[in-house]
């Protein structure tokens, strides 16, 4: 009897066949992206089976724990969207209703058009409304639903889904009007406080862990930026831990949220795609080629990822301190690996490592200056040499013209176009790539000085030999 107690208690202690992949995994990506730190949950019958923190999470040598908070990106549009549907089940929101109908002063560019963004078309990113920032990083969510009066739409009403993270300010500050509070004192008394989440919160606490930006393709930290106007949508703060407890909730159909039918509309999609379908802040689509419901999160110096299962009854939370612009979405591919892995497969390619992707940018930044300083030295040889092939005449004297012509537009192109191309505005991109911004706005202005030089010294060189013959 005894020996079988034990046998039964050894059992139990004994980790599951997939935690030494996943952890070799998790750490084999980590080295090869030079994450500083991951935090892992994995939920198996609407419970945390396994939790464990990796690496640091601030250059003082501090640990990454389960209850390390983290900020959480477009994940914390789960939560809206949590929000949305619990005002929908209490009778005071109709997902068919026009957004004017709960935010009388909401208005767009368009007069005509704002009368038709309903609730729903908010929650599925049909609205058409624009991806750019609204009222910049200190902006209030009033603040940033006000300064969609100068938006003009990316296409009609419901027509198609184009991502954008003002759908969910908007929802959001349509939570704090029918609530009658603000957006971070509901999430926590509906949904942080219900289901006991310890180190989920609003402001940046003094344990969180540090972000990381990549700089010449080795990550540094940089101080957390609290964005109250952006919780709605990206700035919501949660440990692993925290988000392995409100993963469990959704998939095993907690009434302390929704009600089962509530859950159902929760997570069935309002528009498709050609990869997904999107429902309230959730992408539902196969990971690894099962069914999933599954929401990533990006932020300049922070990203995650969760993924439900619900056929097996698992689910995965990855949580990473660091972002790049360029490269693969390491905590993607970590979360999309380890669900594999759970799924009994092997992870999916996941391309080249991030930190060859960003020593390839730095080495391409590298020969640019190089080149660029390379030419300043041999201006003077060059402008000489060329304004003989001028004065030679024929099509050839049209050369040096065309080069200089392309040393001027080019810079020109990225000082200017690159933000209109992109629609990313140079602030933006300082956030996002400092090191790339910075090197942009050095080389860009002075490759343009000097091609303008050349310029100069040929036409001065070429009429000068014009008027004495």
């Amino acid at each position: 009897m005894f020996a079988l107690l034990a046998l039964n208690a050894a059992l139990l202690a004994a980790p599951p066949p997939w935690q030494a992949p996943v952890e070799a995994y998790v750490e084999t990506m980590m080295a090869a992206d030079r994450v500083p730190g991951v935090a892992v949950a994995v939920v198996e019958r609407g419970e945390i089976v396994y939790v464990r923190g990796f690496g640091e999470a601030c250059p003082d040598g501090r640990g990454v724990g389960p209850d390390t908070p983290f900020m959480l990106g477009s994940i914390s549009k789960s939560f809206t969207g949590v929000a949305i549907m619990q005002l929908v089940e209490q009778g005071k929101v109709e997902l068919d209703a026009p957004v004017t109908r709960y935010l009388p002063d909401f208005a767009v560019a368009d007069p005509e058009a704002v009368g038709r963004i309903t609730v729903e078309q908010l929650l599925a990113h049909t609205s058409g409304l624009p991806k750019s920032p609204t009222a910049g990083p200190a902006g209030t969510l009033v603040e940033h639903v006000a300064a969609l009066r100068q938006a003009h739409l990316q296409g009609e009403p419901g027509a198609a889904h184009r991502y954008a993270s003002p759908n969910y300010q908007v929802l959001g500050r349509i939570v704090e009007v029918v609530s009658g509070q603000s957006f971070a004192a509901y999430v926590q008394r509906k949904i942080v406080t219900p289901l006991g989440l310890q180190n989920a919160v609003a402001s940046p606490p003094t344990d969180m862990a540090c972000g990381h930006r990549y700089i010449f393709g080795s990550p540094r930290p940089a101080a957390p930026t609290a964005e109250p106007g952006r919780l709605p949508t990206a700035s919501l703060i949660a440990s692993a831990e925290d988000l392995g407890r409100y993963l469990s909730a959704i998939m095993r159909r907690d009434e302390a949220l929704l009600s089962a039918a509530g859950y159902e509309a929760l997570l069935t999609p309002l528009v498709e795609t050609e990869r997904f379908g999107y429902a309230m802040g959730w992408r539902v689509g196969p990971i690894a080629g099962a069914p999933a419901f599954h929401h990533g999160g990006v932020l300049y110096d922070f990203r995650g990822k969760l993924i439900g299962l619900p056929e097996r009854e698992l689910g995965v939370v990855v949580l990473t301190n660091a972002s790049s612009m360029f490269g693969r979405p390491t905590s993607h591919h970590i979360a999309n690996g380890v669900a594999a892995l759970l799924l009994g497969q092997k992870p999916p390619r996941a391309g080249l490592p991030l930190r060859w992707v960003l020593w390839g940018i730095a080495g391409f930044m590298a020969l640019m200056t190089l080149g660029l300083i390379k030419e300043a030295v041999q201006a003077r040889g060059w402008v000489a040499e060329k304004a003989e092939q001028v004065r030679g005449g024929g099509w050839r004297a049209a050369l040096p013209w065309l080069a200089l012509a392309w040393g001027v537009a080019l810079p020109l192109a990225l000082l200017v176009g690159l933000p209109l191309a992109s629609g990313i505005g140079w602030g933006e991109l300082w956030r996002a790539a400092p090191d790339l911004a910075g090197w942009l706005l050095i080389i860009a202005p002075l490759s343009l000085l000097l091609g303008l030089a050349k310029g100069a010294s040929l036409r001065r060189r070429t009429r000068g030999a014009a008027q004495s013959t």
